[in-house]
């Protein structure tokens, strides 16, 4: 009988070990990075050091401006009405949506005349 308590040790170790592993149920349910490939699902531009990243896009996509610096800007359109996100400001994203005509539109920003960048549709 004392080789009773040992073999009931051997068998909770044995099973909390297996308890602690992931099953696949558990790496299904959490959800995969996604990527965006443009179309109208979104896509998103960053201001840095007073300057836009340049982005290509289609048609009607929404687009989310993150602004790194800490000074507000805009995404301003220089074809006037095509678009505007008029007050991006720092850790407080803003969105807009890309003409559905296809062409590079050149923007700037209403605060920083120095600051300009290009949108291609496509």
């Amino acid at each position: 009988m004392r080789h009773l308590p040992s073999l009931t040790l051997v068998a909770v170790l044995g099973l909390s070990a297996c308890s602690s592993s992931s099953s696949p149920k558990d790496a299904a349910q959490t959800p995969a990075p996604t990527t965006s490939t443009g179309g109208t699902a979104g896509s998103s531009m960053s201001i840095k050091g007073f300057a836009y990243t340049d982005l290509t896009v289609a048609p009607g996509t929404t687009i989310t401006v993150n602004n790194l610096d800490s000074a507000e800007h805009t995404v301003t359109s220089d074809t006037k009405g095509a678009f505007d996100a008029s007050s991006v400001e720092q850790g407080t994203p803003a969105t807009f949506t890309a003409p559905t005509t296809p062409g590079k539109y050149t923007f700037h920003c209403s605060y920083h005349p120095s600051m300009h960048g290009t949108l291609t549709v496509s």
